[in-house]
């Protein structure tokens, strides 16, 4: 073996020792600059924006700062979305829609937000003005009584209590509505008579029944009776018709023409002729204010036997208006709501300024009449 060889084999391993890590540190720095791992470049921003709004689009730069629509990314429902798309507007420039809320007190159950372009400022103090008529025969005899109530907030999302029972013959009074009432049953009083033949139910014909004093009689309403709804149904529920007479007495309240002179009389209405409710008594000095004539009691001052009460006060026409209206939802006997077919009619014993004659009736008609 030549002694040359040893020596060569060490020289190559020596060469390879030492240019392999100066070709791989070499490769490293080529590669570090070509990719600038360490790159000593710098740029300066500032945290001001450059934007000028009036140099883009001339839309209302006043509800939102213009949006450019590059940074927006369109999507399959673009055109059904509220995000503007890069058509809208001019110049390139999209606005959002802006919600306006207008603050109400009286919030409608269907209402919904309106998208408008436009701001609208909302009041500090937002009033409300509300009116209520009342279209039910007032005891002045007027027929109209009105109501106004008006309300000032603060616009600070207090809510407005809630409305409450004023009525003083309720049982809740002070406590929230609607008001609640105690019925008052009753029985009548005196000997059960047949119904006089006479007696009409329906259209009023002008033939006259009598009961006589101390008696009532019971009419079976059973193919129409009185509906009672409750205290909200103002409406008059049936119509008695008295006699008709000509022309009325001097010596009483009567101002003109013919009319009639109303008997002392107690009506009462009973869904099982037994449990009796008194829905109208003339003769107790009480107004009944749930009548047409409740005005004539309250400006008299007197429910006597055979009171004259003109023509222009009852329900009907020509000769057969003579009909005292009652409103049976609003009596002070508060009857339950439900179907009330029997009406009890009493003739009472010795009623103020008796006349001794009980009470004439010409008809009975169950009807709706609007006050």
């Amino acid at each position: 073996m030549s002694t040359n060889s040893p020596n060569r084999d060490r020289r190559d391993w020596t060469l390879i020792i030492f240019l392999l890590p100066i070709g791989i540190l070499l490769m490293v720095l080529a590669g570090q600059i070509a990719i600038r791992l360490v790159p000593r470049w710098r740029v300066n921003g500032g945290m001001e924006s450059s934007l000028d709004p009036e140099s883009a689009s001339k839309g209302k730069t006043d509800l939102l700062q213009p949006i450019s629509f590059d940074i927006l990314t369109p999507m399959s429902w673009l055109d059904s979305f509220l995000t503007p798309g890069p058509d809208s507007g001019s110049g390139g420039v999209s606005f959002a829609p802006f919600v306006v809320f207008q603050p109400t007190d009286t919030p409608a159950p269907a209402a919904s937000p309106s998208l408008s372009n436009t701001p609208v400022a909302p009041s500090a103090t937002p009033t409300s003005t509300g009116n209520a008529t009342s279209t039910k025969k007032s005891p002045n005899g007027n027929g109209n009584g009105n109501g106004n109530g008006k309300g000032k907030g603060k616009g600070n999302g207090t809510p407005t209590p809630p409305a409450v029972c004023a009525d003083s013959t309720a049982n809740n009074v002070g406590s929230p509505l609607p008001c609640t009432y105690t019925p008052i049953t009753s029985t009548p009083v005196g000997a059960l008579a047949s119904v006089p033949g006479n007696t009409n139910i329906g259209t009023p014909d002008g033939s006259i029944g009598n009961v006589t004093n101390g008696n009532y009689v019971v009419i079976n309403l059973s193919p129409n009776p009185i509906i009672v709804n409750g205290p909200s149904d103002k409406n008059y529920d049936f119509a008695y018709y008295e006699q008709h007479v000509a022309p009325c007495n001097p010596a009483l309240p009567c101002t003109s023409g013919s009319g009639i002179q109303m008997d002392s009389v107690i009506l009462s209405i009973s869904m099982d002729n037994t449990t009796y409710y008194v829905v109208f008594n003339w003769g107790d000095g009480v107004p009944d204010a749930n009548s047409n004539i409740g005005d004539v009691a309250k400006s008299s001052g007197t429910e006597n036997d055979n009171q004259s009460i003109d023509s222009s006060e009852l329900n009907g026409t020509g000769s057969t208006q003579t009909g005292v209206l009652v409103d049976v939802d609003n009596a002070p006997s508060h009857p339950p709501v439900g179907s009330y077919q029997y009406l009890a009619i009493q003739a009472p014993v010795a009623p103020p300024a008796d006349g001794g004659d009980g009470a004439d009736i010409d008809s009975i008609q169950v009807t709706e009449v609007a006050p």
